[in-house]
């Protein structure tokens, strides 16, 4: 009896999980220079909305909502605040996707950057320097074997570029 009791409880609580993490919607909100922001995902339909109050201003296919990584209040370049994104995913090769970032001014404009691509391990190292942000993807050994190697990027003006990325060794 105790063990079916057990069982039973087991698959209760294996239920709970798979419903919470399958066909619900996942949703956080920012209050922002700009207003509200609102970042969404809805599982089994693949896609993420951000909005900046009732405005859709951005969709993308998705496992989960992106996660903020940062988020600063204080003007940076040519923006009153900037948010940093990364992609979430459900695969185990990767901890975290993407990174890209939100420009904000506060009578509502907005410019998303490109994505920096990453399936990282390590999580991104933020830094700002003036009017950049400077993006440090450490070195990691991957899930299939290999290294994968240092890269530092810079965001400014909604702009991202590659600064500097470790070399690989040559054998003599």
């Amino acid at each position: 009896m105790k063990i079916a009791f057990k069982l039973l409880l087991f698959l209760f609580t294996l239920l709970l999980l798979f419903s919470s993490a399958f066909g619900q919607e996942r949703q956080y909100s920012i209050s922002t220079v700009a207003g509200n922001l609102s970042v969404s995902s809805t599982a089994g339909e693949l896609d993420c909305v951000i909005k900046l109050g009732r405005k859709v201003i951005r969709t993308f296919e998705c496992d989960y909502s992106p996660q903020v990584l940062k988020h600063i209040k204080q003007p940076i370049s040519s923006f009153d605040s900037i948010i940093v994104f990364q992609k979430q995913t459900t695969a185990q090769s990767c901890e975290g996707l993407d990174v890209f970032f939100l420009g904000l001014n506060k009578e509502g404009s907005y410019k998303f950057s490109d994505s920096i691509e990453y399936c990282g391990g390590p999580r991104p190292l933020l830094t700002t320097s003036g009017r950049k942000i400077i993006v440090t993807l450490p070195a990691f050994k991957a899930f299939s074997g290999g290294f994968i190697r240092k890269q530092v990027w810079e965001y400014e003006d909604g702009e991202i570029r590659l600064i500097k990325q470790k070399r690989k060794r040559t054998s003599q």
